[in-house]
């Protein structure tokens, strides 16, 4: 399992899940540029993670080649985007107590998917009692991505 916090650290699989305050679904499909394949975009707001739970077919390359892909590879990010191949719908999302005053939403979604770090915890990523917990934290600059600033 390797953790991403950088900038554009990404991932891909077949099964992820989402978790953070807010989940924002794009319910309209576009066409990914790269894939070229008709996809729903979606953000995490408000310190999102993004979880493999099952990783591409060995027959499946990835999109982009900097993406981990391994069962339990995670990026976490005060904002996440990305895309899935099915649609989020709202009623599949679920509302759980993330802390003592701050609800936060839930959701595992089985299809192809790509996430990546949109704008990192500045200030916790670089923080000496993460690095010496998280010795295995990789900070990737995707360079198939152009950048968005």
């Amino acid at each position: 399992m390797t953790l991403g916090l950088g900038v554009c650290s990404s991932i891909e699989g077949n099964k992820l899940k989402l978790s953070t305050r807010k989940i924002n679904p794009q319910p309209s499909p576009v066409v990914d540029i790269k894939s070229g394949k008709k996809v729903y975009k979606f953000k995490l707001s408000y310190d999102g993670s993004a979880e493999i739970v099952d990783p591409l077919d060995s027959n499946d390359p990835a999109v982009y080649s900097t993406s981990m892909l391994d069962i339990g590879d995670k990026i976490q990010g005060s904002s996440i985007d990305g895309w899935t191949e099915k649609v989020i719908k709202q009623g599949d999302i679920e509302v759980v107590n993330r802390t003592s005053t701050h609800k936060g939403s839930e959701i595992e979604i089985k299809c192809r998917f790509y996430a990546h770090v949109q704008t990192v915890h500045k200030h916790h990523a670089e923080s000496e009692d993460v690095q010496k917990r998280h010795p295995e934290i990789i900070q990737v600059i995707n360079p198939d991505l152009k950048n968005p600033f």
